[in-house]
């Protein structure tokens, strides 16, 4: 984080926030030193603001993740904020942080089981398929050319889909049964939290 080594002890969180102080100072020079008064207060032992800054982030960081916590304050910084980050701004980060990982482990564990589903049976040859198509016969028993086909094909997309396309969902929205490309729109949530499949899937 910011180029400062993680130092190993007995109490992470303690280093952890003592890391993360010494961010601020490189991160928000000028506003830390105002906040904190530190021109007056060389000693950071005896500088009670900073002292109870940290009890306090102490207190509120031990339910999480050490790593999740670095990655926050990184996060915090990136988005621009402009000030030293006040304990509620960091928790809220870091819980965004928690949220995100927990939602990748739940996407990867339903990868997982998916991956251990049988193999679908059902067998495609397209070569056969074309044969049958280059075959296909109208109605008063004459041969349909592959071309005649495609003509027809175009027509009824013209008249019902206009410039119809196939389409894929972008990366964030496809169905979560891989390798599937469709668009994921079904969930087994109400409140649109879990992972979404397309209709070929969604019972799988």
């Amino acid at each position: 984080m910011n180029g400062i080594a993680k130092t190993g002890s007995d109490d992470q969180l303690k280093d952890c926030i003592n890391h993360l102080i010494s961010a601020m100072r490189a991160d928000y020079s000028r506003k830390f030193e105002k906040r904190f008064d530190t021109n007056h207060n060389k000693d950071d032992s005896k500088n009670e603001v900073l002292r109870q800054y940290k009890r306090r982030l102490y207190s509120k960081l031990k339910q999480f993740n050490v790593a999740h916590i670095y990655e926050a304050y990184d996060l915090y910084v990136d988005e621009k904020n402009k000030f030293v980050p006040d304990v509620p701004d960091l928790l809220d980060v870091i819980e965004r942080v928690e949220k995100k990982h927990k939602m990748e482990e739940k996407n990867q564990e339903e990868i997982d089981r998916m991956v251990r589903l049988p193999k679908s049976t059902i067998q495609c040859d397209p070569i056969e398929l074309l044969d049958k198509a280059r075959t296909a016969v109208k109605n008063n028993g004459e041969k349909k050319s592959i071309d005649e086909i495609l003509i027809n094909h175009k027509a009824v997309l013209n008249l019902y889909g206009g410039n119809s396309r196939n389409k894929f969902a972008d990366e964030d929205h496809l169905c979560k049964f891989p390798p599937c490309r469709k668009a994921g729109s079904i969930a087994h949530s109400t409140s649109g939290s879990e992972n979404w499949y397309c209709k070929d899937h969604f019972r799988m």
